[in-house]
């Protein structure tokens, strides 16, 4: 294996998934973040395994608003859909309270899962280094959050994903490791007013 030297750390990297334990998990309800009011904000704390196999740990958001009608009364997932979809994937069965709040014992069932995470690149720090963010959607199979990014991706979102702006620029690799991750493809740099 050639390593590279001269270039900032992971700036050809566009997203690698990890996996991680869920540690601890709080909901909160009508919660402001960044001037947005979200109907419910689960705050996730997790044991995330690095590649060389050191733990380090992490909180992650999963921020969301139900639909509602012109009552303001929930009449279905909305952007919430990603705790459901959590939920589901997790073989965690139960249905929300009448005001919209999750049953806590559900909540608990989430305490001691297994899940993957995928972290996105979302821009370069002064470093040089790329920033990542954790993505609000996380699953059970690795190739299964994979498979969802890359459709989401084509439906434009996260909208502050670094390469969206930069399509058919980069593929899905796997490292020596296992891992999956997204690396720009050397053809078509050169083709592109690409900054990296």
């Amino acid at each position: 294996m050639s390593l590279e030297f001269g270039a900032p750390r992971n700036q050809r990297i566009s997203y690698f998934i990890q996996h991680a334990v869920v540690r601890g998990i709080q909901a909160t309800y009508e919660n402001e973040f960044f001037g947005i009011v979200w109907d419910i904000d689960l705050s996730i704390l997790l044991d995330v395994t690095k590649k060389n196999g050191e733990i380090y740990t992490y909180t992650m958001n999963i921020r969301a608003n139900y639909s509602r009608n012109n009552q303001d009364d929930i009449i279905g997932w909305g952007s919430a859909f990603k705790i459901a979809r959590m939920f589901e994937r997790l073989n965690i069965e139960g249905k929300l309270n009448e005001d919209g709040t999750v049953p806590e014992a559900c909540l608990e069932e989430v305490i001691g899962r297994e899940i993957y995470v995928l972290f996105y690149r979302t821009g370069i720090k002064e470093s040089g280094d790329s920033k990542f963010q954790a993505w609000d959607i996380v699953d059970i199979d690795r190739s299964s959050i994979l498979a969802e990014f890359d459709q989401s991706q084509q439906k434009g979102y996260p909208r502050n994903f670094l390469p969206a702006t930069l399509k058919g620029l980069y593929k899905t690799v796997t490292d020596d490791d296992g891992n999956s991750v997204g690396v720009l493809n050397d053809q078509q740099e050169e083709e592109t007013d690409n900054p990296f």
